[in-house]
């Protein structure tokens, strides 16, 4: 996959980009926080558009917003399209996957709120603009979607829930799905 760093340097291959997240020290980081809690020593961002949206102009779009908000922490990302992305059924929208080092180079934290998140949709989008990509940053009721997606691990979950009802097993169903049930039919 086409994967780069903060300084857009192309990272070619598994092992550069494992030696690139060995460089980031993440177990010298601060790991618990003032209230004792745990602290992520990373973040997983990912930035999405609709199918056909140009994906090098995507990808320019967020090097530029990155390059912007991220000064001085350590990130590597990278882009899957429906060609390139190594899933079973991959999505037909781009996407880019950032990883994001929780400190920057001075020791400090960043600390992602809700109205980071808002920022950021709306930083991303204005670069996509820039790009010539139509783009606005709207918020999902803004968009007429009142449920949220499916979270990664309830999403896989019910994957193997499938999976094992079409071999012909009797699974038990995902504890999360009988919840939601219980509690509608309630209601």
């Amino acid at each position: 996959l086409p994967t780069v760093n903060e300084r857009g340097e192309q990272l070619d291959g598994r092992e550069s980009i494992k030696e690139t997240h060995a460089s980031w020290d993440l177990d010298m980081q601060r790991m618990r926080g003032a209230k004792d809690e745990p602290l992520h020593p990373s973040f997983n961002i990912i930035f999405s558009m609709p199918a056909k949206t140009d994906p090098d102009k995507m990808l320019d779009a967020v090097q530029a917003f990155a390059r912007e908000r991220f000064q001085g922490h350590q990130y590597v990302m990278a882009i899957h399209t429906h060609e390139t992305d190594p899933a079973d059924a991959p999505p037909e929208h781009p996407h880019v996957h950032l990883i994001l080092r929780a400190e920057d180079e001075d020791g400090r934290r960043i600390h992602i709120r809700k109205t980071d998140l808002r920022n950021w949709r709306e930083g991303f989008a204005s670069q996509l603009r820039a790009r010539g990509i139509e783009a606005n940053a709207t918020s999902r009721a803004e968009r007429g979607r009142s449920l949220k997606s499916v979270r990664g691990a309830e999403w896989h979950i019910q994957q193997r829930y499938e999976k094992g009802l079409r071999s012909g097993s009797n699974p038990e169903p995902p504890k999360a799905k009988v919840a939601r049930f219980l509690e509608a039919s309630l209601e």
